[in-house]
């Protein structure tokens, strides 16, 4: 072995350099599936990041805690290709094996990944109990984690709520935030500017719509759109659906004007987003559209008609059946009577082949 001492300064710092430049090389090899498979995960790339997933589990013996971290990776890609008896058996496994190895961080996710796939499953009864028993285990802890009780009474409310207890599913949101709301220990970053508070604010907001408080459904999701726009700024998929649902509480408590203004923000926004969905900013400019008959704006109430339904014309589904009873709405409000007779048979002919379809 060349012996280190007769090196100069120089030449030993580039050798550690050079050793350091293929550490760092072998170890994004040795986890490039694992990274690629994140990073998949968070442009909602699903199926390469389902592939790079079931890649790095292949690939050799990890640790408990690495299995699991790739196992709930996989089984959200999994889901969201509504692959949900695949994702269900993943998880199942890692809740199996988070338990083995007594840790409550890994439990509590493998837990709320279990929820997640109950709930998009319909089995609300089962994700209710899955979540309460999250619960449960976080308040045995000698220092029970308020993010993970907020998190998974957040699931509990959801439950609740798609199984129309909507009174429970909001007292359970109310019992949530409190877990936010409580001042932080020494060391806590989870408080009220939290995204996971941001979240609850949202949900709590959408609840409350849906039993008709208006006024308190757009306190809430205003709290909510604050905290996203400065957490994930404004351009972030959550600060957009706060605004959404913004518009649409305004929209159903009557105010066209406010409800306009924020359907106008919403479009200008996802103009500029990567990766929205066309039907969805279609169905945002019918709604602006069917609120600018009112005000009488008709021409631009026409333009996005027009344009909503090139773009849904794709589906014939229900977004196009409103666009197209909207486009006569119009039509009508023109005195294009015939025009306007023809739209709302199409509108007909497609819901009579939906129904069809379905029997």
């Amino acid at each position: 072995m060349f012996p280190l001492n007769l090196l100069s300064k120089s030449q030993k710092y580039a050798i550690a350099q050079w050793f350091e430049t293929q550490a760092m090389a072998w170890w994004r090899e040795r986890n490039l599936n694992r990274t690629e498979g994140e990073r998949h995960l968070d442009a909602q790339n699903w199926v390469e990041a389902e592939r790079h997933f079931q890649l790095a589990l292949g690939e050799r013996r990890h640790s408990a805690a690495r299995t699991i971290e790739l196992s709930v990776g996989l089984a959200k890609a999994q889901r969201q290709q509504r692959k949900l008896i695949e994702a269900e058996q993943i998880v199942r496994a890692a809740v199996d094996l988070a338990a083995q190895q007594g840790s409550r961080a890994l439990q509590a996710k493998t837990l709320d990944e279990l929820v997640d796939i109950q709930m998009d499953q319909c089995r609300y009864g089962e994700a209710q109990k899955t979540a309460e028993e999250n619960v449960r285990l976080e308040s045995t802890q000698m220092k029970p984690n308020k993010e993970r009780l907020a998190s998974s009474s957040r699931r509990i409310a959801l439950a609740l709520a798609k199984s129309g207890r909507l009174n429970e599913a909001a007292a359970t949101f109310q019992k949530a935030l409190t877990y936010c709301e409580k001042p932080l220990a020494v060391g806590e970053d989870f408080g009220p500017e939290h995204l996971e508070s941001a979240g609850l604010y949202a949900e709590l907001g959408i609840l409350n719509r849906q039993m008709g408080d208006h006024a308190e459904a757009q306190r809430l999701l205003r709290k909510a759109l604050k905290i996203h726009h400065a957490v994930s700024g404004i351009e972030s998929q959550e600060a957009t659906m706060d605004i959404q649902n913004l518009a649409v509480s305004l929209e159903e408590a009557g105010d066209v004007d406010g409800a306009a203004k924020e359907y106008e923000r919403l479009l200008s926004l996802q103009q500029r987003q990567v990766g929205i969905i066309p039907e969805e900013s279609a169905e945002a400019e019918v709604r602006l559209a069917a609120l600018y008959i009112k005000a009488g704006r008709t021409g631009p109430a026409q333009e996005l008609l027009d344009h909503a339904v090139s773009v849904l014309e794709r589906g014939q589904g229900p977004r196009l059946v409103t666009a197209l009873k909207t486009l006569a709405d119009l039509q009508e409000h023109l005195g294009r009577l015939e025009n306007a007779k023809r739209s709302r048979e199409r509108a007909l002919s497609i819901t009579l082949k939906q129904a069809a379809t379905v029997s």
